[in-house]
């Protein structure tokens, strides 16, 4: 179940998979064809935010999953909604030495990321002060405020990092 990580007024929910379809999930992406990106804003070998035609085989393996934690996080954190909506989904592989500097997500309620793959812990760094830095796992997902400014800090593994990052709404029906 989806817990609450922090008591102010900015909601950070996490949750911890114990199973889920990595290893398809890993296979999907590689299988892709590789779109990079280097600017001064991030560094990523690969992903697919904002292509205009994408092969989401990867999402149709991580959408149980996603589905079943933004479920847990109506159920017991957000009772006044009942219908949540993925507005944008993608995935993104991180190379030694890839980041993603400073960056908020627009045009949502909420952003998350469930980390597919990681060798060792790793750690979501926001610029409020409240909620800190966010230590994550193979496994966990973990749902934001879209305003929550965020960073992703130089990898610095050899084995990469593989996430699915997603915007969502929630709203009453």
């Amino acid at each position: 179940m989806a817990k609450l990580l922090t008591e102010n007024n900015i909601p950070v929910f996490k949750e911890n998979l114990a199973s889920f379809n990595q290893a398809k999930i890993v296979e999907a992406i590689e299988k892709l064809p590789k779109h990079s990106w280097l600017d001064s804003d991030q560094k990523l070998s690969n992903g697919n935010y904002n292509l205009a035609k994408k092969d989401d085989s990867y999402w149709d393996l991580a959408f149980p999953a996603v589905r079943k934690f933004l479920d847990g996080v109506i159920d017991k954190n957000l009772p006044q909604f009942n219908f949540w909506n993925i507005t944008s989904q993608w995935f993104q592989v991180y190379e030694k030495g890839d980041f993603h500097n400073w960056h908020i997500h627009g045009n949502c309620m909420f952003s998350g990321v469930f980390y597919i793959s990681l060798e060792e812990s790793g750690c979501l760094q926001t610029a409020d002060e409240s909620v800190g830095n966010i230590d994550v796992f193979t496994g966990d997902i973990i749902l934001f405020p879209s305003f929550l400014e965020h960073r992703v800090v130089e990898h610095s593994k050899e084995t990469p990092r593989v996430v699915i990052a997603f915007n969502v709404n929630f709203d009453r029906v």
